[in-house]
């Protein structure tokens, strides 16, 4: 398998996440191809297996419960519109594009060289989905999205926008804005209490990759650095706590303000 390094690494935590969850039937997931990776060894994931079992717990459901919701996200849009286009940036091995919807539908799977050399190791290439080298700090992947005026465009990025500062963040959404001015996004950003701290998985996966930004209020930084955009959700992945161990529970009903101060945040909206 080709190796990664740095940030790339951590496109194995939600693999890893995905498999165990939809192996264990975790909210509906189903993920067959990261099932696979986990069940077949293709990939060596002991040391995410070495961190405790509650950690694992609340590794498998988070995941489940982001991956349930972009996936809603997803179905939406294309339900939506005639000829969707998805951006799928920071895609890891994200197999998305695989699950769902059909050749009408283009998919474009946007990360660094380490994560598209993996990606070409081990899925099929397909017609309408394209694989195409870059990030959030690197636009000259603008010029190769082809979109059609009949198309509809939907950017979706989970677990990438964390590892980058607040001001990379505003840069990129002015640069996607100005080139793609019709779009609906559906990104992950996490609560300020993150900020600066390596996350255990992260550490696992043998990256020392800091969380760069945090939000303590995440509608106002939308509303004042990308004040084009219409918010229409925002949504904390602790919505539902049944799965979160008895310190956190009593954590968040002390003070529930904490749910997105702590956590994965997912920002919905739509840009005309």
């Amino acid at each position: 398998m080709h190796s990664l390094s740095a940030i790339p690494k951590t496109l194995l935590i939600p693999l890893w996440a995905r498999g165990h969850a939809t192996i264990n039937d975790i909210e509906s997931c189903k993920d067959t191809f990261a099932a696979k990776l986990v069940l077949d060894d293709s990939i060596d994931f002991s040391d995410l297996d070495k961190m405790s079992l509650s950690f694992q717990s609340m590794m498998f459901h988070g995941v489940a419960t982001r991956t349930r919701l972009f996936d809603k996200a997803v179905e939406e849009f294309i339900n939506k519109h005639e000829y969707p286009l998805i951006i799928n940036l920071g895609c890891g091995l994200d197999y998305r594009s695989y699950r769902l919807g059909d050749h009408n539908v283009s998919w474009y799977n946007i990360d660094v060289r380490d994560s598209h050399l993996l990606r070409k190791e081990l899925l099929e290439a397909r017609e309408n989905i394209h694989e195409i080298e870059g990030g959030i700090d690197d636009f000259s992947w603008f010029d190769k999205v082809k979109v059609h005026p009949e198309q509809s465009i939907l950017l979706i990025s989970e677990g990438t926008f964390m590892y980058f500062e607040e001001k990379v963040i505003k840069k990129f959404f002015d640069a996607f804005i100005n080139r793609f001015p019709e779009h609906e996004a559906c990104i992950e950003v996490i609560g300020d209490l993150l900020k600066d701290k390596v996350h255990p998985s992260v550490k696992a996966v043998g990256s020392d990759s800091p969380f760069k930004h945090g939000f303590r209020d995440t509608r106002a930084f939308f509303e004042s650095n990308v004040p084009t955009a219409h918010i229409s959700n925002i949504e904390n992945l602790y919505k539902s706590d049944s799965k979160l161990p008895w310190w956190l529970k009593i954590l968040f009903y002390i003070k529930p303000e904490l749910k997105c101060r702590l956590g994965s945040i997912l920002v919905s909206y739509h840009h005309t």
